[in-house]
């Protein structure tokens, strides 16, 4: 199982549901399973993101954010997820992100991509789900 994540580091709630990134992942890789979710998310959303990181063969996860000191309340248990667990995948960071970007470099498990264009990261997003299949 193919797993994509978009998780928005956000400041404030945010509504904005289905990003673009979601529709494009799955336009160009129908079999992944996606899902969306913030720092304000609700416990049944973060528990069935972390439930699908477990369950992964595969994973992306994807987070977007525009302050580098955004915590990440609900968005905690993805990123322990991803600390606490030797599972292989892949985490891309639009935007800078102080702790995330201390933590994840640091795992070896992980393979972290960090830039500040969508576009750039579309690209290494797109061979990364073409090798994933």
């Amino acid at each position: 199982m193919q797993v994509f994540l978009f998780v928005n580091l956000t400041d404030a709630p945010s509504f904005a549901y289905q990003q673009p990134i979601l529709q494009w992942v799955k336009e160009i890789a129908p079999a992944t399973i996606t899902l969306d979710l913030d720092t304000f998310s609700e416990e049944l959303l973060v528990s069935q993101a972390c439930r699908l990181l477990q369950e992964a063969t595969s994973f992306i996860v994807y987070f977007r954010t525009e302050n580098t000191e955004v915590p990440f309340r609900a968005a905690q248990k993805v990123v322990e997820e991803l600390i606490w667990k030797d599972k292989p995948g892949t985490v891309l960071l639009e935007g800078g992100h102080r702790r995330l970007q201390l933590m994840l470099p640091v795992r070896p498990h992980i393979s972290f991509q960090v830039s500040e264009s969508v576009e750039e990261l579309k690209s290494f997003l797109r061979v990364t789900l073409s090798v994933m299949h």
